[in-house]
């Protein structure tokens, strides 16, 4: 009955999932999801179908007081796109492009501009995805490198880079989870220490940064990717969205102007979360990692779009009309690429989160009986990629799977709790990374410029290599708790991926 029923609630993430790849259009795909969601939901728990649409979507904004995170996401992704169509018009853009070709003289150098930046721009993957696209973007395109491999490199180094880092806004969240899964247990580790210590055994994240050096390097361009990449050195890139921008781009842009908007947003963001949060801790002691970044990010997108307008301004080929023209097609095209997207992808996800069909709950209530052995580390990353990917949501599966985790890695031995936890991550990444749902995923195609459904195809098969060598990680570790061993195997399945990969590419 319990199967049954989980197979019911699963509905709308398949029935969204196979939309997407049939028809190609996320709009209806995600509206279908939430419409199928609210039905099976009202007709379960006997609610009015109309007051649960409601109250999802108000929901994601105001509940007896505002939420800010929400609208703060999205003021940041509009300024992104204001900040853009300014650096377009001015030129900066293709200065820039032009300045950094001399030393990235390479596809593959300038594909390793992305990669760099990427693991540079470590504390927030939302702002790690449109930042880097920001960079990367004029990039890549004088190398005629497709924005489908841009949109993987930005994704696959976003979420893997941040949950390495215990200075980020990931690990401030994920140490809070940690935290309130050990209170009930006596063990010799804080939750500061457990993250840090599962570091080392975070087999997902460290493959796929790894894969993506590799892929990069061997120019592994397998299935879409291949096709992609031969579209853009034929000078038709099939994989970019197109460009809005119907004024003529000056051609007097300053190379200097878009990295000092990129350091006006890293500035802006750093000093809005210290200015608003305290120093490094708050009134109440709460450590700056555990706070909100969102209004930080919103402080750091006005200070990079004041500083692109000041360039621009100076600039005797921007007039006042075609700036306002350029913003105004910009802030369109952002609104319905992304932030109708990122609203609908909320939605659908709130509605198979708990207080609502409760998906994750469901799964792992299932399949909550195989918990145990040496398997441990191996189930629960898989039960948190299936998590994630059904819900669009990895911070949402941490949340489900940490407090699972733990007490169940404590009935097999204390010593399974730190991979236990990296398991859980992992997988809830994994997850994300193979989700045309997931927020992380739209905000990496939305930072790379390129279709949601193109990157969603073309980044599946290296997800799901780099998932195949992690589940193998997490298996080998699990039954021999030998971590150089696991590091032999790790390294093996990455040569066996370069070997096979360069011949699937050719």
């Amino acid at each position: 009955m319990e199967t049954l029923e989980l197979l019911l609630f699963l509905l709308p993430a398949i029935v969204t999932i196979a939309m997407v790849l049939k028809t190609k259009n996320v709009y209806k795909s995600l509206g279908a999801g939430i419409v199928l969601a609210i039905i099976i939901y009202a007709i379960s728990f006997k609610a009015n179908p109309l007051r649960v649409l409601y109250d999802v979507f108000v929901g994601l904004f105001y509940d007896g007081g505002f939420y800010f995170w929400y609208i703060f996401i999205l003021l940041f992704v509009l300024l992104i796109g204001l900040i853009t169509a300014v650096a377009s018009l001015s030129g900066s853009a293709k200065a820039f492009a032009k300045w950094i070709t001399k030393y990235a003289k390479t596809p593959m150098l300038g594909q390793f501009v992305a990669y760099v930046s990427g693991i540079l721009i470590f504390f927030d993957d939302y702002f790690n995805a449109l930042v880097v696209g920001e960079v990367a973007k004029p990039v890549i395109d004088e190398h005629k490198v497709s924005r489908a491999k841009l949109s993987y490199i930005i994704d696959s180094t976003a979420a893997p880079m941040v949950i390495l880092i215990p200075i980020s806004t990931w690990g401030g969240y994920i140490i809070g989870e940690i935290g309130a899964s050990l209170e009930s247990y006596s063990f010799d580790m804080s939750a500061a220490e457990v993250f840090t210590s599962a570091i080392a055994v975070q087999f997902y994240a460290l493959t796929a940064l790894i894969m993506v050096g590799l892929t990069i390097y061997f120019k592994i361009d397998l299935f879409h990717m291949k096709k992609f990449e031969a579209d853009a050195l034929a000078g038709n890139d099939s994989s970019a969205k197109e460009d809005v921008l119907s004024v003529e781009s000056s051609t007097n842009g300053k190379a200097i102007t878009l990295p000092l908007v990129i350091l006006g947003l890293l500035v802006g963001t750093i000093g809005g979360l210290l200015w608003r949060n305290g120093w490094m801790f708050s009134n109440d002691g709460t450590s700056i990692l555990d706070m909100d970044i969102s209004e930080a990010l919103v402080i750091g997108g006005i200070i990079g779009l004041v500083i692109a307008l000041v360039f621009a301004f100076m600039n005797k080929d921007v007039t006042t009309k075609n700036l306002a023209i350029s913003m105004k097609e910009y802030s369109l095209s952002v609104f319905k690429e992304a932030i109708v997207i990122l609203i609908l992808a909320w939605m659908l996800s709130t509605l198979l989160r708990g207080g609502y069909l409760d998906l994750g709950g469901r799964i792992s209530e299932v399949l909550g009986d195989n918990l145990s052995g040496g398997m441990l580390p191996f189930i629960i990353f898989v039960i948190a990629g299936a998590m994630a990917f059904a819900m669009g949501t990895s911070w949402g599966t941490f949340a489900i799977m940490i407090p699972i985790a733990v007490p169940i890695a404590f009935g097999v031995g204390s010593e399974y709790v730190v991979v236990a936890i990296a398991a859980a991550i992992g997988g809830g990444i994994f997850g994300d990374h193979c989700s045309p749902i997931s927020d992380t995923t739209i905000m990496s195609s939305t930072g790379a410029g390129c279709k949601l459904d193109d990157h969603f195809k073309s980044q599946l098969p290296y997800a799901l290599i780099a998932a195949f060598i992690a589940g193998v990680g997490f298996l080998v570790y699990g039954l021999t708790l030998n971590l150089p061993i696991t590091y032999v195997v790790l390294v093996l399945l990455l040569i066996v991926y370069v070997i096979v990969g360069k011949k699937l590419a050719k």
